[in-house]
């Protein structure tokens, strides 16, 4: 694939776990007195929306290409600087994509401005500063299997509702 298609797609991937995850904090942290155990069911309910689009638009997202392309690659099918490039395009795209999405769509638009998702917001980003880098290098490990198992999953799926229901729950399980 051409580089700019890989970072147009990658741009787009950035922005669609962006919109999850919005509508993740809109939902899940906009809920202040209910039970912390519903308040965190609904906000992993409603995340996996980013990676269905990411699925069913085509898009490009790094986590998922880290392991899709590793076959290509032992099957040489791919060279290892067609590998490498496409992880460093794919990266950029989802990394711009994704602050596009929060400063147009988010910031700009003062979504987040009010408690309780202010508070919300606030309590997810010291939560990942906090937790120590060994902890959430290993976090983010286990998190990418469970993104790479619901990929794979839904490459095997021939419906789209297959396709949904397969990419649902590993993404639940790690937010």
């Amino acid at each position: 694939m051409p580089p700019l298609r890989q970072f147009g797609l990658g741009f787009m991937a950035g922005m669609f776990i962006a919109m999850g995850a919005a509508a993740s904090i809109a939902f899940g942290k906009g809920m202040p007195n209910s039970d912390p155990g519903v308040s965190k069911f609904a906000f992993a309910a409603v995340f996996p929306v980013g990676l269905i689009l990411v699925v069913i638009a085509g898009a490009e997202l790094i986590t998922g290409n880290f392991a899709c392309l590793i076959p290509g690659f032992l099957n040489r099918r791919i060279t290892l600087w067609q590998l490498i490039q496409n992880w460093l395009i794919v990266y950029a795209g989802n990394f711009v994509g994704s602050l596009f999405f929060a400063y147009f769509l988010s910031f700009l638009t003062d979504h987040y401005i009010k408690d309780p998702w202010l508070a919300g917001v606030q309590g997810i980003s010291e939560a990942k500063v906090s937790g120590g880098f060994g902890a959430m290098f290993l976090s983010g490990i286990g998190c990418n299997m469970l993104v790479c198992l619901a990929v794979f999953m839904a490459m095997a799926g021939k419906t789209l509702a297959c396709k949904v229901l397969v990419i649902w729950f590993p993404i639940q399980t790690f937010v």
